[in-house]
């Protein structure tokens, strides 16, 4: 049995200053709002308590609880005074994990976890000026993961990942034309339900001379997910599969390479990102 335990205090305070002002056609300058404001972290203690367990040199197991935050900040001052800071984030995690050795050459790993997030920092829009923002919902992620590392054969490594993923945010309101709508939960953006990857790297010797050629590939198959707060279906991306390959050279001496790549092996067209500015 092994226990980790830690504990940080940090002390941060963040200030921010400045003005903004209008441009009248006729070239007047009408003064705006001023800023001069400074926040203090409100919640500075984060730390971490694990317990592992080794019923035998291969297996390895653990449960781990830790609480971390990201300091709160400041949103532009075009925005409405109550869009212009946001608070702390806090977020307490869960885990459950594995990892076993399945002889020399293959390594099993597998977690489950949960998130607790009060005050997530979440990605917003103002659709009438146009000024992204950050605001606090609460939200909580449940997930799992598997990791499959091997080699098959001297010269050859295989991986493969299994991920799932349930995120929700909690309590969103949007206003559109003037009318306030109320969201009781959205799926967190960036947050694909389930991915899989795969790797295959093959060393292949040029003769006896230490010359060799690394070949390798990757894929990720990525499932549907959202990149607005309030889900706008005709932002949501669907599934993709993205696909890299390389051939490298390495000299006997490896001190330099040559490598050539296809990167989007597929042609997949997908989106990196999106915002609805519609009013």
């Amino acid at each position: 049995w092994r226990l980790v335990a830690g504990l940080r205090y940090t002390d941060e305070t963040r200030r921010a200053s400045g003005e903004s002002w209008t441009e009248l056609a006729d070239g007047t300058i009408v003064p705006g709002d001023t800023r001069d404001q400074e926040r203090k972290m409100d919640k500075p203690l984060s730390g971490k308590l694990a317990l592992e367990f080794r019923p035998s040199d291969s297996v390895l197991a653990y449960a781990s609880v830790n609480r971390g935050t990201k300091s709160g900040g400041f949103n532009s001052i075009e925005l409405p005074p109550e869009n212009r800071e946001f608070s702390d984030e806090r977020l307490t995690a869960f885990e459950l994990g594995t990892k076993i050795s399945l002889g020399a050459a293959t390594t099993l790993n597998a977690a489950a976890f949960y998130y607790d997030y009060n005050g997530y920092q979440l990605r917003n829009l103002d659709q009438a000026l146009l000024e992204v923002f950050i605001n606090n919902n609460d939200a909580e992620v449940y997930g799992g993961e598997v990791e499959l590392f091997t080699r098959p054969a001297r010269n050859l490594d295989l991986a493969l990942g299994l991920s799932l993923l349930d995120a929700t945010v909690f309590d969103l309101y949007r206003e559109v034309s003037g009318q306030v709508f109320h969201f009781p939960e959205r799926v967190m953006q960036q947050a694909p339900p389930f991915t899989f990857n795969a790797a295959v790297t093959w060393r292949l010797p040029l003769g006896s001379s230490g010359r060799r050629l690394d070949l390798h590939t990757n894929f990720n198959w990525v499932d549907a997910q959202q990149y607005t707060a309030y889900n706008d279906p005709s932002l949501e991306q669907e599934p993709y599969l993205y696909g890299y390959a390389s051939v490298t050279y390495r000299p006997r001496r490896d001190n330099w390479q040559a490598f050539i790549w296809v990167k989007n092996l597929f042609n997949e067209e997908y989106r990196r990102g999106g915002d609805d500015v519609s009013l």
